[in-house]
């Protein structure tokens, strides 16, 4: 991949920097671990105090361990896009001048299972029915153009805090089955084939897959790149958002 010297300015072209984007998630996701405790010691299960602690991995990953920063990436949390706010937007290398440094990529993380509240819906990895409970679906967002409406590409990483990679898989196939199925879905359309998670590797601690989404405004695609990371631990006690 032939670089343009950032004392240009000037970005590389989008798709080896996505390629080079997922060689390097794949590399350094499976060695992170949760930092933030619970005042008994325990790591957190809050979605956002996990995120937060990805970006600084993923940050001091990169300050630390890229040698040509023309080619790495800046890890944002909470990063304004489109009409919401995607848990960590990624921009285009750490040395390019500010008007070049673009937003390329959205990560949506979500905690595997949900958060166990009344108010809270089993499957918001993928969708959530407003009409009976509070939050967003991780693919969801991508479907209705919340995120990345005009990116060919998204991550979302699931933070497996029960179970394993392989049973959340599993469900969230079954969940998409359903709403290709179900008559009322939210006014969006899903395909029980395209739009299910397709198995890629498996990586130490983690399984990667990649599905096909269809967004219900343009109608054209978006690809989805997905780590299920397996960061369960025997005292997990917190379900708090």
């Amino acid at each position: 991949m032939n670089i343009v010297p950032s004392s240009l300015g000037q970005a590389p072209s989008p798709e080896p920097i996505y390629n080079r984007l997922f060689q390097f998630l794949d590399n350094v996701l499976s060695l992170f671990e949760i930092k933030s405790t619970n005042a008994n010691g325990t790591v957190v299960s809050q979605e956002d105090l996990i995120t937060q602690d990805l970006v600084d991995y993923l940050e001091e990953k990169q300050e630390f361990e890229t040698v040509d920063t023309n080619i790495a990436f800046k890890f944002e949390n909470q990063t304004k896009e489109g009409i919401g706010i995607t848990d960590i937007g990624v921009r285009l290398g750490r040395d390019y001048s500010n008007v070049n440094r673009k937003l390329f990529c959205c990560i949506e993380a979500k905690r595997l299972p949900t958060p166990h509240r009344a108010d809270r819906d089993e499957r918001e990895y993928v969708f959530v029915d407003k009409t009976k409970y509070t939050g967003n679906g991780g693919i969801q967002r991508f479907k209705n153009g919340k995120h990345a409406a005009d990116h060919p590409y998204a991550v979302m990483v699931g933070y497996v805090q029960e179970k394993t990679p392989e049973y959340w898989h599993s469900k969230i196939n079954v969940w998409i089955n359903e709403l290709a199925s179900a008559h009322s879905n939210g006014n969006m359309n899903w395909s029980n084939r395209d739009e299910q998670l397709t198995h890629i590797k498996s990586l130490l601690g983690m399984e990667k897959y990649m599905s096909i989404n269809k967004r219900d405004v343009s109608n054209d695609s978006i690809t989805i790149i997905h780590y299920l990371m397996n960061l369960t631990e025997d005292d997990l006690n917190d379900n708090s958002i």
